[in-house]
């Protein structure tokens, strides 16, 4: 009998193994450690173009962008635009907070 942790991780590896166009991010995914082992294994299968940590702001106050690769950002940009209703321009904020703000002027 699989644990939850073991069904979500098996989950994400076959989607993953399905489509190369899946790909799984988040707060510590890269270190599966963190995240109670659930992605154990997918950046060592995957790589670190599919499997990638993002960054976090614990106190809302701070936050820092990370550098993805132009593939990754190229095919995340054509599947917003052509699956989501009314969407027609998907933007990505370099800017570090502070000085810069989460609200858009």
């Amino acid at each position: 009998q699989l644990t939850y942790r073991e069904a979500l991780n098996e989950a994400m590896a076959q989607e993953m193994r399905r489509d190369d166009n899946v790909f799984t991010y988040g707060i510590d995914v890269a270190d599966h450690k963190r995240i109670f082992d659930s992605t154990k294994g997918l950046t060592e299968e995957f790589g670190p173009d599919r499997c990638f940590s993002t960054p976090l702001s614990e106190d809302a106050m701070t936050a820092d962008w990370v550098e993805l690769p132009y593939d990754i950002l190229r095919e995340t940009s054509h599947r917003i635009l052509n699956s989501v209703p009314g969407v027609n321009r998907v933007l990505y904020d370099v800017s570090t907070k502070p000085p810069a703000s989460i609200e858009w002027e």
